[in-house]
């Protein structure tokens, strides 16, 4: 019955114009918003709505709102009422097949690896086992080939997500210092 939540945008915008996409993602990222708080279902019928909304998410028209939608999915399946660490994985690597994508056709792209990283570390903070260093360091040496390929763009957002990577970077050393176990193998550059 959330599928009637989500509504088809003004007659005057074309279905398939980034102003519909515009839409659908603004309500299926109110939707996942919704489903993560939600405790009203059986684990089943669940599990059956939060892999629909999954599914939606992954046929947004822009690959690059594909990859955020699909990111954001990743609370549906870890939340504090329902655990499902495998699904949630299956949209990592989603998210990153995606991202690989985008990246091949815009460099300018590489925002989403840094979004995948920032997820990856959040869930590795809040110990989701599921999380493993190797993918993370997988996703920042990604990001370290690609860095100046990036800033050299002339991309509008080099600088908002330079100073995104710089306080994940920041966040990365906060938390060895802090002694936090899971991050002290993590091999991160500082950046600026």
């Amino acid at each position: 019955f959330f599928f009637l939540m989500i509504r088809r945008p003004p007659r005057s915008t074309q279905s398939r114009s980034s102003a519909a996409s515009d839409v659908y993602k603004r309500q299926i990222l109110q939707i996942v918003g919704v489903f993560q708080i939600l405790n009203c279902f059986s684990e089943e019928n669940y599990d059956t709505l939060v892999s629909n909304i999954t599914q939606y998410c992954s046929k947004l028209l822009k690959k690059n709102e594909q990859c955020i939608a699909v990111l954001q999915c990743t609370h549906l399946f870890l939340n504090q009422h329902y655990r499902n660490e495998a699904r949630a994985f299956e949209c990592f690597k989603k998210c990153l097949k995606i991202a690989q994508t985008c990246l091949k056709s815009n460099i300018k792209n590489l925002n989403l690896y840094v979004s995948i990283l920032n997820k990856f570390l959040f869930f590795l903070s809040a110990g989701v086992e599921a999380v493993h260093l190797d993918d993370i360091q997988t996703c920042i040496n990604l990001i370290n080939e690609k860095i100046e390929e990036f800033k050299s763009s002339n991309s509008d957002n080099v600088e908002s997500v330079m100073r995104y990577l710089a306080n994940t970077s920041t966040y990365v050393q906060e938390k060895k210092n802090s002694g936090a176990q899971h991050f002290v193998e993590i091999n991160m550059p500082q950046y600026s």
